[in-house]
This record gives C-alpha cells, sequence and structure tokens, in this order.
C-alpha cells in the first residue's frame, strides 16, 4: 500500500513538473534539512550537476530558504518538451544527504513575467 501511496505522489509530481517546461516556467522544490551554504553545494552538486537530470534543465539552483527551519530550495527550469524524473531527483537528494528530503506538495511551476 505504501509503494502505491509513493508511486502516485511520484506520478503526480511528475506531471505537475512537466507542465513546467515551458522556457518562461520556474519550479520551486522545498528541501528540508537544508540549514547552510555546504548543504546547498552537497545538494547542487548531487542534482544540478549530474549529467542525467541537468540534461532535462536549463537552469538549475539550491539555496537556503530558512536556516531556523531547516529549509531550502532546488529551482529548476527545465528545457522544452522535457519533464523532470522525481525517482532519479529523490535519489539525488537522498545521496547528499540522509537527512534531506524534497517536498513536491507545492511543486506547481511559477511562472515569471517581464517587468516592462
Amino acid at each position: 500500500m505504501k509503494k502505491l501511496i509513493f508511486a502516485l505522489i511520484s506520478l503526480t509530481a511528475t506531471l505537475s513538473l512537466a507542465t513546467a517546461a515551458k522556457s518562461d516556467a520556474t519550479t520551486d522544490l522545498m528541501v528540508e534539512g537544508v540549514h547552510c551554504a555546504a548543504c546547498t553545494k552537497m545538494i547542487s552538486k548531487k542534482v544540478c550537476a549530474d549529467p542525467k537530470l541537468a540534461e532535462n534543465f536549463e537552469s538549475c539552483g539550491v539555496t537556503v530558504v530558512d536556516t531556523k527551519k531547516q529549509i531550502g530550495k532546488i529551482s529548476l527550469r527545465l528545457k522544452e518538451g522535457k519533464t523532470l524524473d522525481t525517482t532519479a531527483l529523490d535519489a539525488a537528494v537522498k545521496s547528499a544527504g540522509d537527512n534531506y528530503k524534497v517536498q513536491y506538495k507545492n511543486a506547481e511551476p511559477e511562472t515569471k513575467t517581464e517587468k516592462k
């Protein structure tokens, strides 16, 4: 049952992230356990620099959002027509450290508009 629930969550997240494939859409994923610059470097090394994942990105960055709550953010801009493999993303984040966990509940793409 747990595997089925996890599969459904991963599928939902993948579908949500697939809509971010436009070049002007950025998807922000919150990550638990991030509390310092070293954390962001570790995650960036495992996610943004991973050749298999990075082939889908136009850009990728990791930042600390709240040091007290230990929340970080992975900001992704996917290439046109590309989707994100959430299973591979989870594995990459986990390989950066066991205390990191991606939160997909707020994985809606954010479309940025230019100011005129």
